[in-house]
């Protein structure tokens, strides 16, 4: 059980502490979870010396191994904590009156556990009071038989920890699509292959989710996890609701992987209704005697101290152990001295003082949230106008993500250019995606900013989006193009830049590409190439700018099934080429991209959703393939690309073609298997008909 000795220290810690793992948990550990461990994990040792200490208690013995210092050489005596009573006014209340104080004082033996080294999984009356929180907030019993806790330099350190712990190189793993940005350099890091799955105003899709695990390759190794923010999710705001849970739960134990469920927003509900209950809460009241799939992750960053970094972890003892014996070789443990600044404050307030101060905080941000909101109304949906953005109104957390009504969907490129111009920041939604995919969400907070300032901001924001027009024109009708750039010239009186992209393919060998379809392609690609440039070309010579044709590579071999793509992609190429020559005395610039194969586009996703990793390499778009880089193409490749080429770093380019595919093209091997995949086409339809 949790110890509960009134200035317990290390010594005096009771078995909950001890990382030594006996031979019975340790088969335990094996035989349960070990399909779930790395493999650095099972090579990791814990500290010898730590798991000894509990041994100084026993009567009579004289220990010599300690290597502590003498508290008596600490120059710190004591520590007073000057802190606002929860049951009282609060300052940022808006009803205001005058906040009552206390001064903590941390001396004695409370003071040696602050200034001395604790246990790894934390000082142990911290943890105990964790306990008792976990059996009050979720209904579960922190017993060191179905769960353990353990206390780490706030959630993120323990996130790391339990990733590290998880994860090989290639190991797939859930995530949240968007996903807390914080996680991304980790499970880089890491070499994890991140699955994204969908979302919606209400969390996770689980018709996505379920859709990811029913087709999963049965020569892929399973998801060891999924990844997810619950309430108030970083960056979407979305809380999930219960029966959302239930589902993924079930999915938990169907396909037999773990939910990390990181909830450092849980105690900033403000929701109208009744808060839905953990999935640690709602596994635990269905469960038997089955293996737990939830490892819960808690914060006290947001309701009394980001500077202070105490998170907790509450799961499986199999797996707490492994973070603990993590803890042990990287940092030995978390910060003793703000670990019992938050026991005094917290023993001070009781469970009853600390759920009246979230109650505090929790209506002052849900305050902030309406201050906020009645701005982005003000400024995104002004009566009688037109909406510059749609967002879904949180229920928890700290931000809003809405999506921005701009022509392109890619905000990422908005907020570096014209926002940034315009005197104003938000997050670029691509961010928070592990693939990058171009999005036009952002994600702005509403935590810390005055409301007039705020107000400022989404006005200048907003007015960045007004500045961008849309024009819709099919490429193939030169009137519309004429119109969108009449357009274009009204609003802003000139053309500096001109990217001309558009595209249409399909998979078809030459004997059942129809004239239609080959005549489609064309008209799309190198037609609406030159109507492009005839409807734009005065207004860019006026400038002296420059002009971008986006190709492909196909047509630099013979592409089996590509023929209509590759000689429209091949006039494209002699456009630009032509254009360069002429235009260059006129100081004009054009030049091309030419993408290889692009991840996080609605296409190739669709494409890798559907395909298993046979099929993939097959088609060219495995990391095992033959691409010299060992990776497919991000969306941001394509774009840096852009940037270079319109920029004064490429002012003496012309007339040339970058191949923007991680050098695929000199690999030589066609897209389709050769000459299999020609002499009988049948395997490739049978692949390929019902998937695109």
């Amino acid at each position: 059980m949790p110890p509960t000795a009134a200035n317990s220290t290390a010594e005096d810690a009771p078995e909950i502490s001890q990382l030594k793992l006996s031979p019975e948990a340790t088969k335990t550990l094996h035989n349960d979870y070990s399909r779930f461990l790395a493999r650095r994990t099972g090579l990791r040792t814990i500290d010898g010396i730590r798991g000894l200490l509990p041994l100084e208690k026993t009567p009579g013995l004289i220990s010599l191994l300690a290597g502590k210092p003498n508290p008596s050489t600490f120059p710190i005596e004591e520590i007073a904590i000057n802190m606002r009573l929860p049951n009282a006014p609060q300052p940022y209340s808006p009803t205001g009156g005058e906040p009552v104080r206390e001064t903590l004082k941390i001396d004695g033996d409370l003071l040696a556990t602050a200034l001395q080294y604790s246990f790894t999984d934390g000082v142990p009356d911290l943890r105990a009071l964790l306990a008792d929180f976990q059996l009050k907030e979720h209904g579960v019993t922190v017993d060191d038989v179905n769960l353990q806790l353990t206390v780490g330099s706030g959630s993120q350190d323990l996130m790391y920890k339990i990733f590290t712990c998880l994860l090989d190189p290639g190991d797939p793993i859930l995530v949240e699509a968007p996903v807390y940005a914080g996680v991304l350099p980790m499970l880089q890091t890491l070499e994890a292959d991140m699955i994204e799955v969908d979302t919606d105003p209400e969390g996770i899709s689980i018709d996505h989710l379920r859709g990811i695990l029913s087709n999963w390759p049965e020569d892929k190794p399973k998801p060891k996890a999924l990844y997810t923010i619950p309430y108030g999710c970083n960056p979407t705001g979305a809380t999930t609701p219960l029966e959302r849970r239930k589902e993924v739960l079930k999915l938990a134990e169907e396909h037999a992987f773990l939910i990390i469920e990181d909830d450092p927003y849980y105690y900033l509900y403000f929701g109208s209704a009744e808060r839905p209950p953990s999935y640690i809460t709602l596994e635990n009241s269905a469960q038997s005697t089955g293996q737990r799939h939830v490892l819960r992750l808690d914060s006290f960053s947001k309701v009394l101290s980001s500077g202070m970094r105490i998170g907790f972890a509450t799961g499986p003892p199999h797996l707490i152990k492994v973070m603990n014996a993590h803890s042990s070789a990287a940092n030995l443990q978390a910060n003793s001295t703000t670990q019992v600044i938050a026991l005094a404050m917290l023993r001070n307030w009781g469970y009853d003082g600390f759920r009246a101060h979230i109650a505090n905080i929790s209506g002052f941000y849900r305050a902030k949230r309406d201050a906020f909101e009645a701005a982005m109304y003000k400024h995104f949906k002004p009566e009688g106008g037109k909406p510059l953005a749609e967002w879904t109104r949180p229920e928890a957390g700290l931000f809003f993500w809405f999506k921005l009504n701009i022509p392109d969907e890619d905000s990422f490129q908005l907020i570096s250019t014209k926002a940034l111009e315009g005197g104003v920041l938000a997050v670029p939604g691509k961010i928070f995606f592990p693939s990058g995919r171009k999005t036009a969400y952002v994600r702005t907070a509403f935590s810390v900013m005055d409301i007039e300032l705020a107000d400022e901001g989404l006005r200048r924001l907003a007015k960045v989006v007004k500045d961008v027009i849309g024009a819709q024109a099919d490429v193939r009708k030169p009137e519309q193009l004429r119109a969108a750039v009449d357009a274009t010239i009204s609003e802003f009186g000139r053309i500096d830049y001109v990217i001309c992209g558009a595209a249409g393919n399909f998979l078809a060998p030459i004997e059942d590409v129809s004239e239609n379809g080959f005549r489609t392609v064309m008209e799309i690609d190198t037609l609406g190439t030159y109507h492009t440039i005839k409807a734009t070309l005065p207004y860019v010579r006026e400038q002296h700018g420059a002009y971008i044709m986006v190709s492909a590579t196909l047509h630099y071999r013979g592409s089996p099934w590509q023929v209509h793509v590759s000689a429209a992609k091949a006039g494209v190429d002699a456009i630009s080429q032509v254009l360069a020559v002429e235009e260059g005395p006129r100081g004009v610039r054009s030049n091309v991209i030419a993408p290889g194969p692009i991840g996080g586009t609605e296409g190739m996703d669709r494409l890798e959703a559907k395909l298993n990793d046979k099929d993939k390499k097959a088609l060219g778009l495995s990391v095992d393939s033959d691409i010299p880089l060992q990776r497919m193409g991000h969306i941001g490749d394509v774009a840096n690309a852009a940037v270079f080429l319109f920029s004064n770093a490429a002012s003496w380019i012309t007339g040339q073609t970058i191949a923007v595919d991680g050098g695929a093209t000199h690999t030589g091997r066609p897209a389709l298997p050769y000459p299999a995949g020609i002499l009988d086409p049948s395997s490739i339809q049978q692949m390929i008909k019902p998937r695109l």
